[in-house]
């Protein structure tokens, strides 16, 4: 029958009273609510310390501190309410207004840090912590942390001493406030004189907000102070991001750019230049503000700069470096600094390997805008400088023939110095076909076909970039001859046919393999290049020019070098082509080749990504290898058999194979056993009749799948020992069967004699699992019947295997219910114990399930007490803490369902354990305990005070 408890407004007041004394703070708020009957009875416990006034003092200050801690998240309402009817006794105890100082400015109440504060309660009040490390907590800290700023300004106007605050403390109260409330702190006692580990002040930090500069500097602090690495409050405002000297690079990731400034970061700068700070002075103990502006790439900035009157030709004081060269280390080129600079003034002379640096690096990132203004708008100064090899490549950038020119006829260019000859690798690269025709025929450079610092030819510069290529590349093919030399590309190590196949048409890929035709070259070396070519093509995906290689292969007879993959390349990923694939295998083309540096053949490949018809032409009609392996141990032949496509191992076993080929590295398994793990019955029938080896494991691995024809196999006509056991199979056939909860493999196994008895292994002490505890494990009822239509398995039904009974393992699944009911009606005994008292009921108890305690009470399960060990010995009664009933336990797992089922199958609720403690009692240090104490009482016990 239904056991439905009263609710806790039926329950005599006493009683009630008792209940609510160990709610929770929210949720006797909650009960409030229902009635004033309720409201009274609940604020009494809620709103006074517990124990009389003769009570002893360490008893009420623990019910002083619990109290605070339940009603601080409770809401400010309810904190207030403490607070009025307790602040007295809070004031005996300057720990204790502490905490509840502590605890109004955490939750922010700020109505309840006045309360304490008008008091008398001091705001400067603290306490050491220790969490990560040990540290002073103050109301001050506590209530920034909370972000309530508008608590720390109250506490700040109570008189709060701010002296001791280190730096950052110091510097986080100021980052939330406004100036006027900063000068609060400030006259409070905070110390803004101090620095940080850096030795930066706070004008060095806090230049996002002009009025606290305008603070910090009318209570004392200079403008042109500096921190250890020289830097002034001025350079952080230009330079607000972390900055390596020693690698020139920012402090940022790969695919960061250098953010704008915002507009506080300028209105800093303003407000420092108007302040004393000197533009025209070093910021670093090197650099000028205006040096520090071209690192920052800010147009705004640089603006604001001139128009204070930085000097743009300043110098590094210690290196000597102009503005150039801060401009040469940039992230990107600035055409509009560089031209602020120029109209403002600047001599790029002064100091020409800074310039020499900005031209290097606008050479390689091909800044032609930088350049054209140089050397167009500032001819004058450039024709000053004397780094004549650097010139002569940035008028090759710009396509400039005149200027290059006037350096030949200058007699400045030696043809045979290789930065001149790199000359025309720029030109090439930017298209320029007339550049490259006055550097060949006029200039008279030496051509050789070698790559530059970034591995690029001229031909091949010219293939890259792809404007005029064809044109270039025919000019300069006419002069010299074609090397195919190799870079490094997206595609790895590419040759310039490569790039050819990959960036320009068929006709320029033709023309250069007439042109490799031509040059002296071994057969080898062809052969390597247009297989390179090859499998550039169809990792492009480009099927006109993979069948043009194709055919370009096969009339010159020559076929792909075994470092190259085409066809592999063409089945994986994304990176598949099928009908490219189709285009090698008629080709023939590396039917077994792997990419370097792996072992994954084209047959392994398309086993393993589904595409059958390619893997059965490569067993069938191209005779691919089944001797591969992956980098793992397996083969061809276990991959068919894994993925059951039984047409593909016929077509293998049709060849030469080897059927017993282990994988060494997952346990040896051999095809049979892929086949057998996987439930493909057909093709574990077709290995066992090509050879393949059986071993006892193959019968654990076929009874715990769900079709028993694949178990069937190993009993004919072999007929397997069902009770076969290896040092890889200690659980018996059986056992795996029966765990799986498969009737049908169960009954089977026992039709060939399979014993439900305990057997043993290799080592005479170690017992096998018994097949029935497993059965019952699995839940399913029908193969428990299965082993018990033998003699055998029901001598095992009151059995202890591994520390629990099939009935105790029953009894801890979480839908256990029904095999519960099912043992117990096979006779087991319901009250057998092991260990310290742990029975089925206990199991049920222990893993929370309250329906098979349900039924194990009903069918007279014992309440006995249980002891709980310490966990450190191996169960002896010395090692126990302490015995309880199992009411105890149920509480201490906070399962109010499981609490309530052993209430009323009768558990005494007043009961006391090994330490005198009541259920009661427990529920303090649960979670649910509200549920709990509801289930608790869920019978109504006259004899409960």
């Amino acid at each position: 029958m239904a056991h439905n408890p009263p609710t806790l407004l039926s329950l005599p007041e006493e009683l009630m009273a008792n209940i609510c004394n160990h709610l929770s703070t929210q949720s006797l708020g909650k009960f409030c609510q229902v009635s004033r009957k309720a409201n009274r009875i609940a604020s009494e416990v809620l709103y006074t310390f517990r124990g009389q006034p003769n009570g002893s003092p360490e008893y009420l200050a623990r019910s002083l501190d619990d109290t605070l801690e339940r009603a601080a998240p409770a809401g400010e309402a309810v904190m207030l309410r403490l607070l009025e009817r307790s602040m007295n006794t809070l004031r005996l105890s300057e720990r204790r207004t502490l905490a509840a100082l502590l605890y109004s400015a955490e939750h922010g109440y700020p109505n309840a840090v006045q309360a304490l504060l008008d008091a008398g309660v001091s705001p400067d009040a603290d306490v050491y912590v220790e969490r990560e490390e040990t540290r002073t907590v103050t109301a001050v800290k506590t209530a920034w942390e909370g972000q309530h700023d508008n608590i720390v300004n109250m506490l700040v106007r109570h008189g709060a001493n701010m002296s001791s605050y280190d730096f950052q403390w110091t510097h986080n109260l100021l980052s939330r406030t406004t100036p006027q409330e900063a000068a609060e702190m400030i006259d409070a006692g905070l110390g803004i004189a101090q620095v940080d580990q850096d030795g930066n002040t706070l004008l060095h930090l806090m230049n996002s907000s002009v009025p606290m500069l305008q603070l910090l500097v009318s209570k004392g602090l200079d403008v042109n102070v500096t921190n250890y690495d020289v830097e002034t409050p001025i350079y952080k405002a230009i330079h607000p991001l972390p900055f390596s000297a020693v690698g020139q690079e920012w402090a940022l990731d790969d695919d960061d750019e250098i953010p704008a400034p915002r507009q506080s970061e300028l209105d800093a700068i303003r407000f420092f230049l108007g302040n004393g700070a000197n533009v025209n002075a070093p910021c670093d103990g090197n650099l000028f503000p205006i040096h520090v502006a071209c690192l920052h790439g800010s147009p705004e900035v640089m603006r604001l700069l001139l128009e204070s009157g930085a000097n743009v030709n300043s110098v590094g004081t210690v290196t000597g470096e102009t503005v150039m060269f801060q401009l040469s280390i940039r992230d990107d080129e600035s055409p509009d600094i560089l031209r602020m600079l120029l109209d403002a003034g600047l001599d790029f002379c002064i100091h020409e390997p800074s310039t020499e640096a900005f031209l290097t690096r606008a050479i390689e990132e091909k800044w032609t805008a930088s350049l054209t203004m140089l050397f167009y708008d500032h001819t004058e100064q450039i024709e000053k400088l004397t780094c004549d090899e650097t010139l002569f490549q940035a008028a090759a950038v710009l396509g400039d023939i005149s200027i290059m020119r006037n350096m030949v006829l200058g007699g400045v260019i030696n043809p045979n110095a290789d930065s001149f000859f790199a000359s025309i690798v720029h030109a090439c690269h930017r298209g320029n076909l007339e550049a490259v025709k006055f550097l060949v025929n006029e200039a008279g450079l030496f051509y050789r076909d070698v790559p530059d610092a970034d591995g690029f030819t001229p031909i091949h510069a010219a293939i890259v970039v792809g404007e005029n290529s064809t044109e270039i590349v025919h000019f300069l093919l006419e002069r010299i001859p074609f090397n195919n030399l190799s870079r490094e590309g997206t595609l790895g190590v590419v040759t310039a046919l490569d790039d050819a196949v990959l960036f320009q048409d068929l006709s320029l890929v033709r023309l250069l393999i007439q042109r490799l035709e031509e040059v002296p070259r071994t057969r080898v070396r062809l052969q390597d290049d247009l297989s390179s070519a090859l499998t550039c093509a169809v990792r492009s995906q480009q099927a006109e020019k993979v069948e043009f290689l194709v055919s370009e292969m096969q009339r010159l007879a020559i076929t792909v070098t075994t470092r190259h993959a085409p066809l592999f390349w063409a089945i994986t990923g994304t990176d598949c082509n099928l009908d490219i694939a189709q285009t090698l295998l008629d080709a023939n083309m590396s039917i077994d080749h792997a990419p370097e540096n792996e072992t994954i053949t084209p047959l392994i490949m398309a086993l393993d990504e589904e595409y059958v018809d390619i893997a059965s032409q490569l067993i069938s009609e191209k005779n691919a290898s089944l001797d591969a392996t992956t980098s793992d141990g397996r083969t061809a032949l276990m991959f068919a058999a894994d993925k059951g496509y039984a047409d593909l191992v016929c077509q293998m076993l049709s060849r030469p194979v080897d059927v017993n080929a282990t994988n060494p590295d997952n346990s040896n398994l051999t095809a049979l056993d892929y086949a057998v793990e996987a439930g493909h019955t057909y093709i574990a029938a077709l290995l066992l009749e090509a050879g393949a080896t059986f071993h006892p494991l193959l019968l654990q691995i076929a009874a715990a799948q769900d079709d028993p024809e694949i178990l069937a196999l190993f009993f004919q006509p072999e007929n397997a020992n069902a009770n076969s056991l290896t040092k890889q199979a200690l659980q018996s056939a059986l056992y795996a069967a029966a765990r799986a909860g498969n009737a049908a493999n169960v009954r089977l196994l026992l039709d060939h004699g399979a014993s439900t008895t305990t057997l043993y292994a290799h080592h005479p002490d170690e017992r096998v699992d018994i097949p029935l505890h497993g059965a019952v494990q699995s839940g399913d009822i029908p193969t428990v019947q299965a082993l018990l239509s033998t003699g055998g398995a029901r001598g095992f039904l009151n059995e202890v295997s591994n520390g629990q009974t099939p009935l105790m393992l029953a009894a801890s699944q979480p839908n256990g219910a029904g095999m519960v009911e099912f043992l117990i009606s096979r006779g087991v005994d319901v009250n057998v114990s092991v260990g310290l008292g742990w029975t089925a009921l206990w199991h049920a108890v222990e893993h929370s399930v309250p329906d098979s305690a349900r039924v194990l009470v009903r069918h007279g399960a014992r309440m006995d007490w249980v002891g709980r060990g310490d966990g450190d010995g191996d169960g002896d009664e010395e090692n126990i803490v302490v015995w309880d009933p199992l009411l105890h336990e149920a509480v201490r797992k906070g399962d109010a369902e499981v609490v309530g089922v052993l209430v009323a199958g009768g558990a005494d609720v007043l009961q006391r354990n090994g330490d005198g403690i009541t259920a009661l009692e427990l529920c303090e240090g649960v979670l649910e305990r509200d549920e709990v104490i509801a289930a608790l009482y869920s019978r109504h016990l006259a004899s409960c005070s």
